[in-house]
């Protein structure tokens, strides 16, 4: 028994798969916005769908990074993640049993060996001062409209602190 290669396939069978596979990554990229186990699960779904498309563009003689940019709407860099995601979810599924579900970051991560759990709490933000609200202001050219932002701000329910009140800490 031989088994074909990406080089010995027919370039326009191969275009047209490309073609359906495309469709296909796309509904499975756009659905991943659920849940996140199903999102998850769903980049893994769209990084199989990928893995079969890098095959087909080689067989077509085409580009991936290019194939993958115009067809499917994102770079190659994310793809080469996705497939990367679908090529070791044997790592990723136990430790969404340890640990819950994972975002597509946190899940990469356990493929490089790292606790998803490590890092999970944010840094706290830096308290939003009167002069850091100025500055923006400024820069967008507002500069006329500083004290209406400032009560929509405060209407919103943002602190903003004044200069003094963040001199003090």
């Amino acid at each position: 028994m031989t088994t074909k290669t990406a080089k010995d396939a027919d370039p326009k069978a191969a275009r047209k798969k490309l073609a359906d596979l495309a469709g296909r990554i796309k509904e499975q990229i756009e659905q991943a916005g659920g849940a996140t186990r199903t999102a998850l699960e769903r980049h893994r779904d769209a990084g199989r769908l990928l893995t079969e498309a890098r095959r087909s563009c080689e067989a077509a003689n085409s580009k991936w990074g290019a194939w993958v940019k115009l067809h499917c709407g994102i770079t190659q860099q994310h793809a080469n993640r996705l497939i990367k995601l679908h090529g070791h979810w044997d790592r990723v599924g136990p430790a969404l049993r340890r640990h819950g579900p994972l975002t597509r970051k946190e899940a990469l991560a356990v493929i490089r060996g790292k606790d998803p759990g490590e890092g999970r709490e944010r840094p706290p933000r830096r308290p939003i001062t009167e002069k850091l609200v100025r500055k923006a202001v400024v820069k967008a050219g507002l500069e006329q409209h500083l004290a209406k932002i400032l009560q929509l701000l405060a209407g919103l329910g943002i602190k903003v602190k004044g200069d003094a009140d963040s001199a003090a800490e």
